[in-house]
């Protein structure tokens, strides 16, 4: 009979075709097992890769954040760190750096978005040893790269800067969509694609930073940055720089006028406001030695009497001591002849007094024709040197001739360049244009005694708005405003030699708003008016000797001192002076009886009777 496990059995020198289950089991068990040693391992070293990186990110974004940080507290402070650097004009909050350009952490001395500079130099590394903090390193150890607005870098700047200052000189900084940026800051990890981060490329931006930047409006200037898809960044907008700035402002103004409440016992009046680019435009120095009573002299580089057209009869303020007197000749461009100075504690001047000068002729010395080598967006007037004028960035030029202006971007002797030119028919500069610097300064197209009428000027467009103060420069009379219209104003004038208007006299006007769609604006406090006249609505009693008549509030024959309530005029240079002058009206003629080159003698008068005062002008 047949062996029924026969089925079962090897034949010598096979294998058994299956195995048993005890052992397959155990193989399987094995195989899962290094399946999953190897996906463990796979996660693990995935997960730390991840960590390791999320790492990187988070230190990376943390260290934008406080690049971005101390951006902003370098503009806070920056009139404390203008102050420092030495400067003679200490400008307000809210200027930027500008970027290191040389890999050594330290800001450059200029920079502009402007593309025909090679390279362009608002795009740099991070300036961290200018403001002082840590060298902000990304996650592959590359140094953070720092593009800054022209509006807001700390050289040239643009004055004055403030909260309606846009994002860039020629409009929006947009960066990706984004509009009104005043800085980026970029983390720029590893290189991409064919940059070459060797010695000898080491600054240039294109090998760090994917983005392309780019010039919209064909200005010249940079104004849009589209990031590449590896540039890490963090963007400074304006608002969120201005809301801080804002903060310090208002914390100091307060400070200001609670420190001047409880020296005065209350707060000062408000003045109207002034546009900053329309400056009545004094020469202000200091008198250095050999200045006397008779004699100021002042050899600093930027003053140069001749050039800014000083000329017998301009009114000499010594800011020092008080005194008030009048160019009698200019002896060079360092030196003056003054006559008269009165009214002062010494009425001289000494080595290191503060000076102002009022020129007559301010509107032929800040216009003039373009020459030979005017075109586009460039002005040169080899008759002027703008340097000496003390031309700024920043300021606005004027083409009188087609009636477009543009905010000035940098002043070479006798060239000026704008950043752009609208408003006009043709936009540009040409030989032979007229132009102006602007200031709040006119000249009468036609006589009148009540209406001030200049055809080169719409006072609605600038804002200029009934009550606001007009100042005869030539007969040296105020008056205000009652009326407005497009080319003419409604004054009544007095306190002046003619008190009239007459064709060529110059005027100026100590609020000129030029925005055409926000209303002139009121309330603002003195001190932003500096050097600006202005009235005020307080009353001082003035003493007279008796026999006045035909004056207001007093018509007396006594000889008893009587009080004339006047409104007096108020300037401010750099502290608040009240100038307050009665003047009867009538002119004071005669024949001299004798005399010297210091005195006058007319047997026929009583000088006394007729109230001449010391200060008083004799012709």
């Amino acid at each position: 009979m047949a062996n029924k496990n026969h089925q079962y059995r090897n034949h010598p020198g096979t294998l058994p075709k299956t195995l048993p289950r005890t052992q397959t089991g155990a193989a399987l068990l094995a195989a899962v097992l290094l399946l999953m040693m190897a996906s463990s391992y796979y996660l693990v070293t995935k997960l730390n890769t991840n960590l390791e990186k999320n790492q990187h990110s988070q230190e990376t974004g943390m260290a934008l954040m406080a690049a971005k940080n101390a951006l902003i507290g370098y503009a806070i402070t920056f009139p404390e760190i203008d102050a420092e650097s030495g400067t003679d004009t200490i400008d307000g909050p809210g200027y930027l750096p500008c970027p290191d350009l040389s890999n050594d952490g330290s800001a450059g001395g200029s920079c502009s978005l402007k593309t025909t500079n090679n390279p362009v130099t608002s795009i740099g590394r991070f300036p961290y040893a200018t403001l002082e903090t840590d060298d902000f390193r990304d996650g592959h150890g590359e140094r953070f790269w720092y593009v800054v607005s022209d509006n807001f870098r700390n050289n040239p700047k643009m004055i004055p800067l403030n909260s309606e200052t846009a994002g860039s000189i020629s409009g929006d900084l947009t960066v990706n969509g984004y509009t009104n940026i005043a800085a980026v800051i970029f983390a720029t990890g590893a290189i991409e694609g064919s940059q070459d981060r060797s010695t000898a490329n080491i600054n240039k931006y294109a090998n760090y930073i994917e983005a392309t930047f780019s010039d919209s409006d064909g200005d010249t200037y940079i104004d849009t940055i589209t990031t590449g898809s590896s540039d890490r960044y963090v963007l400074l907008t304006k608002d969120e720089l201005m809301q801080m700035v804002e903060k310090r402002v208002l914390g100091q103004t307060s400070h200001m006028l609670s420190t001047y409440l409880n020296s005065q016992g209350a707060y000062p009046w408000l003045t109207p406001f002034s546009d900053p680019k329309a400056d009545v435009r004094r020469l202000t120095g200091t008198a250095n030695s050999g200045s006397g009573a008779t004699t100021l002299i002042d050899t600093s580089v930027n003053i140069d009497f001749v050039e800014w057209g000083v000329a017998a009869g301009d009114v000499v303020w010594n800011a020092t001591d008080g005194s008030v007197g009048f160019v009698s000749s200019v002896d060079s461009s360092t030196q003056l002849t003054i006559t008269g100075m009165s009214l002062g504690t010494e009425n001289d001047f000494d080595e290191g007094d503060a000076y102002q000068i009022q020129l007559a002729n301010v509107l032929t010395t800040f216009s003039g024709t373009a020459t030979l080598g005017s075109s586009s967006l460039k002005l040169e007037d080899t008759t002027k040197d703008f340097d000496d004028l003390g031309i700024v960035e920043g300021d606005i030029l004027e083409n009188v001739t087609d009636g477009s202006s543009g905010v000035i971007d940098s002043i070479d002797n006798d060239e000026i360049t704008v950043t752009s030119l609208s408003g006009g028919t043709g936009n540009d500069f040409a030989s032979g244009d007229s132009y102006l610097i602007r200031t709040n300064s006119g000249t009468v197209t036609a006589n009148s005694t009540t209406t001030l009428t200049d055809t080169k000027k719409d006072f609605v467009t600038v804002g200029i708005a009934v009550g606001d103060l007009v100042y005869n420069v030539t007969d040296g009379s105020y008056g205000t405003i009652t009326a407005v219209a497009a080319t003419s104003l409604t004054v009544t004038l007095e306190y002046g030699s003619e008190n009239d208007f007459d064709t060529g006299d110059i005027y100026s006007i100590s609020r000129f708003n030029p925005n055409p769609v926000t209303p002139a604006r009121e309330g603002h406090l003195a001190f932003h008016e500096r050097g600006e006249p202005f009235t005020t609505s307080l009353d001082i009693e003035m003493y007279f000797p008796g026999s006045i008549s035909g004056v207001a509030n007093a018509d007396v024959t006594t000889t008893v001192p009587v009080p004339v309530t006047v409104p007096p005029v108020i300037s401010q240079p750099d502290y608040v002076t009240s100038i307050n002058r009665y003047v009867q009206g009538k002119t004071i003629a005669g024949t001299a009886t004798g005399g010297s080159a210091t005195s006058l003698v007319d047997t026929s008068r009583n000088f006394n009777d007729l109230g001449v005062a010391v200060g008083d002008v004799v012709d």
